[in-house]
């Protein structure tokens, strides 16, 4: 043909490209999105056909896994700012900024297992039922929040979960985690202390500092997780794909996903959709390019 586009989408849904291109392990140490289709068979027929290779990343986020398919009550009541803590039951950051799930994808990322627990008792659960939830936003927000106890037990009979835990004492719950029951102990009575005064160790706001001391207690798993793969193809600012000379190389253009290296390895995550307006004005700007060239 005389010109054509690439807009294929990246490879999020390509383990072995993940690994490849990434490092990272799909369902083991990456929860990424997994588009069917996504392959990054585009990136690889635009570097067959001369393209420079620029480096394919996933943004770093934070998942709650399932999330698509729970009930809302459960992930929007486990995202909120209450403790946070890694395998080793160690606090890890101050957790107001867990609404930002880049924010937390880049914590978690560095831990034991890349692994993060979020921690909270039936008080805290009882508080947002009367009152209402700490923080919502535009991605994560729900009206009613009051099946959270029995979404969690569903949940939790499943033999597939690995990622919701409810248990009668910290102690219990420390181990269905895997986590030293004294270490996590510590942890949470040096966090009730400092609810009583202030954070002294990441400085929370004191509104969202609520001590966990009531049974049943419930704990909600975070990995590492994005919204595939990002960048791969070197262009333009006519969409145009460039050799590693940086020249063009003629007739061949390509945007969306598989040209994206914007972030570095961070979602943007403060203005949601920013990825769909790149692909949507790349898209936009690979076409007018494509048809001036014809």
């Amino acid at each position: 043909c005389r010109a054509a586009v690439i807009c294929t989408g990246g490879g999020g849904d390509n383990p072995e490209f993940i690994r490849e291109q990434t490092g990272y392990t799909f369902n083991e140490d990456m929860f990424n999105f997994a588009i069917p289709g996504n392959k990054g068979d585009g990136i690889r027929m635009a570097w067959e056909a001369g393209a420079d290779r620029m480096p394919v990343r996933i943004e770093q986020a934070a998942g709650f896994q399932g999330l698509d398919e729970l009930p809302p009550s459960v992930p929007n009541i486990m995202l909120q700012p209450n403790l946070l803590v890694n395998l080793d039951g160690k606090r890890i950051m101050d957790e107001e900024q867990m609404q930002n799930t880049t924010f937390t994808g880049n914590a978690i990322q560095i831990q034991k297992g890349a692994i993060g627990y979020s921690i909270l008792d039936q008080a805290i659960v009882n508080g947002y039922k009367k009152k209402g939830l700490d923080v919502v936003n535009f991605v994560h927000h729900v009206d009613n929040i009051d099946d959270f106890e029995q979404a969690c037990d569903d949940i939790i009979a499943d033999p597939t979960n690995n990622d919701v835990v409810k248990a009668d004492t910290i102690e219990e719950l420390a181990e269905k985690l895997g986590i030293d029951p004294e270490a996590l102990e510590e942890t949470i009575d040096e966090y009730n202390d400092m609810c009583e005064s202030e954070d002294t160790l990441f400085y929370k706001p004191s509104k969202f500092m609520k001590p966990i001391r009531k049974a049943p207690f419930y704990a909600g798993c975070f990995r590492p997780s994005g919204y595939g793969t990002l960048g791969g193809i070197k262009i333009n600012d006519k969409c145009e794909v460039l050799d590693p000379e940086w020249n063009s190389i003629p007739g061949l253009f390509a945007a969306g996903t598989d040209t994206c290296t914007i972030y570095g390895d961070s979602y943007m995550f403060l203005l949601p959709g920013n990825t769909m307006g790149y692909c949507v004005n790349t898209g936009r700007f690979a076409g007018q390019a494509a048809a001036d060239y014809l």
